[in-house]
């Protein structure tokens, strides 16, 4: 169980670093890197709650704002800021964090299967015990 204790702990690490923009200063606060251009809105659909939660940190981190309408879903959500800061900084930033989390998710997975089942059979696994 120490092993899914360090998992979970390196995601809480990675959710706390997608919260902080890269070159933030020590005292939170941040150069304003959104470049030029006019601010517009930017939806984004989200697989899951997760995800949704991960880009609204992500989004603080670079000082923006998330929000909902609504008439949107739940997995919906929005930011206003220009073209070049969201498609340049936000979103890549987004992506890379999200790839780190899942991957965390997938090792926690595979571990509390192999510490369920310990004698299962990885071939096994979705092939109805064929």
């Amino acid at each position: 169980m120490k092993h899914l204790e360090d998992i979970l702990t390196k995601i809480k690490e990675e959710l706390v670093q997608a919260g902080k923009a890269p070159g933030t200063d020590p005292d939170g606060s941040q150069a304003s890197n959104q470049g030029s251009g006019s601010q517009r809105e930017f939806s984004i659909k989200h697989p899951d709650e997760w995800h949704k939660l991960l880009f609204g940190l992500v989004c603080r981190g670079h000082g923006l704002r998330t929000y909902r309408k609504p008439i949107d879903a739940p997995t919906i959500s929005h930011v206003k800021t220009t073209k070049y800061h969201f498609e340049e900084i936000v979103w890549p930033d987004f992506m890379q964090h999200g790839a780190i989390v899942e991957r965390y998710l997938k090792r926690l997975m595979d571990e509390l299967i192999q510490d369920t089942y310990p004698d299962l059979d990885e071939l096994t696994v979705g092939m109805g015990g064929i």
